[in-house]
């Protein structure tokens, strides 16, 4: 199947606001004429109208005039079959799933805007309309917080990532990055655009696995729209515990995520013995924060050399069981990007979050980048995103991180605006604590043969 042709647009930029724009407009339209009983159900027949126009463009059948009919040819069509890690084969969508469109007004505009998605300059196109139609509409009590990624941050992530991967190409054995809390697959799609096509871990192949199966659904028509025949992604009761994500323990070389958090809302017996096993501080526990269940799976997935990319609240970040177990070795922390509280204000939350990245396997040189992006191309307004008057910190931020996690140079700042500091030590993860000049002073203060204070006491002779 011949797929379009993407490329990688700036976070958030004109196109991709645009595109936010005209979904808000048809959330509308769907409300009033469709007849659809929720948000998530509007993303669907978008997403719905998006493989019928794939399916159609492949067929070279000329315009489509019966949608439905189109749709369930489309489902049986095993072009556009998905797996999973047994190899089985299964529909996007279950095979008696109707298109429930029945107005042709609103029908006319859902597929001129699934046209456009066809034509998207290289962002998660559904995901932009799972943030449009659900924006200050998700109900998050008594579940599992749901904040997709802004696609900015995802490509901020990859960028920085893959340099990172010391896996040699030879020594894969299953895909080549993933994963297991994908969502739309925001993080499958930012990988996809950054790598070449004859890059190592994308010839490996991806996978995905999400416990929504609609996510799921548009993770696989993302990835059909790369042109990745048969997307490995498959939904699961919990990504901790499934036990075809287990299958790929130690075998992938990258995994880039954002799990889903929430303080105390997770618990399995199984998930936070596994956790525990990573992080001893969990043990006994009943219940924990679910990032922490998804960080130590994650971690377990990792090839040797392999890079984790994670996004966790600052306060998980910042709590003992992640502190020790960055400093118990066996992973060795990289860099920590601060993310502003705009960042998820589209998801309904203004929660501090950071983005770590962690290597599986230690390393005996004490370096750490942290970084601290104040603009990440937008703010809101209304609930809706506007450019943001002050720029986008986020490709800069992936450049200088890249290059200061790859040099040898000494410790020191690298940039004040975006904030980028090569620090010598685990002091801290949090880059919004950190002050350049202080950071400044103790290094020219280490230049001139000075040492640390605690350094100077653990010399000192003992008292007699």
């Amino acid at each position: 199947m011949d797929a379009p042709v993407l490329g990688v647009a700036g976070s958030w930029g004109s196109a991709e606001i645009e595109l936010y724009r005209r979904f808000d407009e048809l959330h509308q339209l769907l409300y009033r004429r469709g007849g659809l009983g929720s948000s998530n159900a509007a993303v669907d027949e978008v997403a719905k109208l998006l493989l019928v126009r794939m399916w159609a463009d492949r067929t070279a059948g000329g315009p489509v005039r019966d949608h439905r009919a189109a749709f369930a040819t489309a489902l049986r069509d095993p072009a556009f079959a998905a797996r999973d890690p047994s190899g089985a084969r299964h529909p996007i969508w279950p095979l008696d799933e109707p298109l429930r469109i029945a107005d042709a007004s609103v029908l006319e505009a859902a597929d001129a805007l699934a046209a456009s998605i066809m034509d998207s300059p290289g962002f998660d196109a559904l995901g932009t309309a799972f943030d449009a139609l659900l924006a200050g509409r998700y109900d998050h009590t008594g579940g599992l917080g749901t904040y997709l990624t802004p696609s900015g941050v995802a490509r901020m992530m990859a960028r920085i990532a893959v340099p990172l991967v010391r896996t040699p190409p030879s020594s894969i054995e299953g895909p080549g990055f993933g994963d297991p809390y994908c969502g739309t697959g925001r993080f499958l799609v930012a990988l996809l655009a950054t790598l070449p096509t004859d890059h190592p871990l994308r010839t490996a192949g991806a996978f995905g696995a999400d416990v929504s199966a609609s996510a799921v659904a548009k993770a696989r028509l993302n990835l059909l729209l790369y042109g990745v025949a048969h997307p490995l992604v498959w939904t699961v009761t919990d990504s901790v515990t499934d036990p075809g994500i287990e299958t790929l323990a130690g075998q992938v070389p990258l995994i880039l995520t954002n799990p889903p958090f929430g303080d105390g809302q997770y618990d399995s017996p199984e998930g936070i013995a596994a956790a525990a096993r990573l992080m001893p501080e969990l043990a006994g526990r009943s219940r924990i924060d679910p990032s922490l269940a998804c960080l130590a799976r994650a971690l377990a997935l990792l090839a040797p050399g392999g890079v984790l990319g994670i996004v966790l609240p600052d306060g998980v970040l910042g709590g003992a069981p992640v502190r020790a177990l960055l400093a118990r070795g066996g992973v060795t922390p990289l860099a920590a990007v601060s993310l502003p509280r705009v960042t998820f204000a589209l998801s309904g939350t203004v929660a501090r979050t950071s983005a770590l990245f962690i290597r599986q396997g230690s390393t005996r040189r004490p370096r750490l980048v942290l970084a601290r992006v104040a603009h990440v191309g937008y703010t809101t307004r209304s609930s809706l995103p506007v450019p943001d008057p002050a720029g986008d910190e986020l490709p800069a931020v992936a450049e200088l991180v890249v290059g200061a996690s790859t040099s040898d140079d000494p410790p020191a700042v690298v940039s004040e605006a975006p904030l980028v500091v090569v620090a010598d030590a685990l002091t801290t993860l949090d880059a919004s604590r950190l002050d350049p000049a202080a950071v400044a002073a103790r290094r020219s203060l280490a230049d001139a043969g000075c040492v640390r204070f605690s350094e100077y006491l653990t010399a000192m002779p003992p008292r007699r």
